[in-house]
């Protein structure tokens, strides 16, 4: 997934879709709601990504790229622990902040799996 090339079409994609998943979860939503938000034809979004669970994937890639090389100068600062620590906090704070959607979409999904697994103990 790292190699996704993105045109502006995948990209008006991904932003539909992450919207829609922040506001009704990933199962609540379906390709066809994506493409009618994103006035496209519903096979150009199995064109680009060919699957509902590999538009997520790609949706969580392209909003969370830049964090890994964000780490990686952090940890190259000559700062001290504590102050590498405040710094480490303000990038998640601001990365929450710009990207308040894909992580609504990631508690939505975790929320979910906790409550099926949570059923699922209840029904044995």
């Amino acid at each position: 997934m790292s190699n996704i090339e993105l045109n502006d079409k995948k990209i008006q994609i991904l932003n539909v879709a992450e919207k829609l998943f922040s506001e009704k979860g990933f199962e609540g939503t379906s390709i066809r709601d994506i493409s009618k938000e994103a006035k496209i034809n519903i096979a150009m979004v199995s064109y680009y990504f060919g699957s509902k669970e590999r538009l997520l994937e790609a949706l969580i890639f392209y909003k969370t790229v830049d964090l890994k090389l964000q780490l990686e100068n952090l940890l190259q600062e000559n700062l001290q622990p504590l102050e590498k620590v405040n710094k480490l906090i303000e990038i998640y704070i601001n990365r929450i902040c710009l990207n308040k959607g894909i992580y609504r979409v990631l508690h939505f999904e975790l929320y979910n799996k906790k409550e099926k697994k949570a059923f699922k103990l209840l029904q044995n």
